[in-house]
């Protein structure tokens, strides 16, 4: 089970693996309806209350005895890959998971900083962003002091944010960090295509406002765009937050510095996709701390991890990879799936550019053997 909690509602929704968990927590919680993707909405008063829930503790616990975990998602790095197969070994392990907005979280929990945020110019905005990442990264800790009523030995939190690694070093003394990380070649392209798609096809208002004549429909706008994300000078606001997505640099820099950290899991994304079992099996060892596999996890449930996060299960089979050049929503956000997709939209402009930027960095990380690609 997945628990996704709604600032709007102020309830909790639980994400149910299949039909029988739905039927299962719908007896518990004596609910009648639930949405149709088997989703069942209840308030954070009637999940704790509930006598016959088997879910939580309804004694709170310290922080310091629920071990923190907590998955780093920038947008568009590929979370659909490895996040079914996580929360499928996270069930196995008894690891808890909760997914919420951390920066409207953390802006409700400081009214100085939504205030400085809600007057502040764009140009102010961006200034303080830094720091508004900082205090999140700070922060974490009291959002999992909120959770402390889930029945878990270890609680892992997503965080959707383009966040740097950096900004956690603090916590990477008492919790574990898994950092979801993709060739960022690949990743500016997936994130070129996104916005191209929210600004023209969608017409986002908030994209029309900061970003004026920013994407063109002839697409004479790709190596712009591309030198804006090299740059760390894209952002986006939307209705429940603001963000700024990180510098090339900043992000192969964090990947080289925290890459033997024993707190640290990187996912990589080519792994997700091109090997996944040996990927799942070294996460459920970093889950459980321990050098061989744990007994709860099997060969079979690592294949099925892996099958989990397939580009045909993320479209439910109406789509397989490399098939569409656009972006499409179904069951989330998905074009073609395909790693190195970058060598059919960077331009020798780009190449260089990027180049001169990131220096040695992609060799440096394990992307290329050497600066001739």
């Amino acid at each position: 089970m997945h628990i996704l909690f709604d600032p709007d509602t102020d309830k909790l929704v639980l994400k149910c693996a299949n039909l029988q968990e739905t039927d299962r927590l719908r007896d518990l919680f004596g609910i009648e309806d639930t949405s149709i993707d088997g989703c069942i909405a209840i308030t954070m008063e009637n999940f704790l209350k509930s006598g016959q829930n088997q879910l939580i503790n309804v004694e709170n616990r310290d922080v310091g005895e629920l071990a923190p975990l907590v998955h780093i998602q920038s947008p568009l790095m590929g979370s659909a890959r490895f996040n079914p197969g996580r929360n499928f070994i996270c069930e196995k392990l008894g690891v808890g998971s909760v997914e919420f907005s951390a920066q409207r979280h953390a802006l409700n929990g400081n009214g100085f900083i939504h205030r400085l945020l809600e007057t502040a110019n764009l140009a102010e905005r961006l200034e303080i962003y830094d720091e508004l990442q900082r205090y999140i990264a700070m922060d974490t800790f009291r959002l999992f002091s909120e959770f402390n009523w889930l029945k878990a030995d270890c609680l892992c939190l997503d965080i959707h944010l383009p966040m740097l690694l950096r900004y956690f070093d603090y916590q990477l003394k008492d919790a574990k960090i898994i950092f979801l990380f993709r060739d960022p070649r690949d990743w500016m392209v997936s994130v070129y295509h996104f916005y191209r798609h929210l600004y023209l096809d969608l017409d986002n208002e908030a994209l029309h406002t900061h970003h004026p004549g920013l994407f063109r429909p002839d697409g004479d706008d790709l190596d712009n765009f591309l030198k804006l994300l090299i740059d760390g000078e894209f952002f986006h606001q939307f209705a429940t937050g603001f963000y700024v997505f990180p510098s090339v640099r900043d992000l192969l820099e964090d990947r080289i510095a925290y890459s033997h950290h024993r707190n640290v899991f990187f996912v990589d994304y080519e792994k997700a996709r091109l090997d996944p079992v040996p990927l799942y099996s070294d996460f459920a060892k970093w889950i459980a701390g321990t050098v061989e596999l744990p007994a709860q996890i099997s060969q079979a449930d690592l294949v099925q991890a892996g099958e989990l996060g397939s580009f045909q299960q993320q479209t439910g089979g109406q789509l397989s990879e490399g098939d569409s050049e656009k972006v499409q929503n179904i069951g989330g956000w998905v074009r073609k799936g395909v790693p190195g997709d970058w060598k059919t939209h960077f331009s020798p402009e780009i190449k260089r550019y990027f180049k001169i930027q990131t220096g040695t960095l992609m060799v440096d990380a394990g992307y290329e053997d050497d600066m001739d690609w």
